[in-house]
């Protein structure tokens, strides 16, 4: 559904262009952090931690396609992979690679 006007719309685009990249980052952010809570409050009660955060990171991240996460370190660790990534990590399940890289401490199986 639209039902916002082209003239409404520049107006928003030029009051959010008026803004600092630090205010619309922090605006990014509260948003990001209001959904957060969205997707938590939908979870189903008596999930542990853990549980509740492997939840989190496959409702909100969907593009990833992770039919299971068993462990994660960091944020890093969730970022998408590059091409040069996929390659690195085709080589080393091939045992071709050379690269000393550690391999992101997230396992997805499927």
């Amino acid at each position: 559904m639209k039902d916002t006007t082209k003239e409404i719309e520049e107006k928003y685009r030029q009051m959010l262009m008026a803004k600092s990249g630090a205010e619309r980052m922090k605006m990014a952010s509260s948003m990001f952090e209001t959904a957060k809570k969205f997707v938590e409050a939908s979870l189903p009660e008596g999930l542990t931690e853990e549980e509740k955060r492997k939840a989190m990171i496959k409702r909100i991240y969907p593009e990833l396609n992770l039919p299971r996460i068993t462990r994660i370190n960091t944020d890093k660790d969730l970022l998408p992979r590059t091409n040069a990534n996929k390659r690195e990590q085709k080589e080393r399940n091939a045992g071709t690679t050379k690269s000393t890289k550690k391999i992101p401490e997230i396992c997805v199986k499927g």
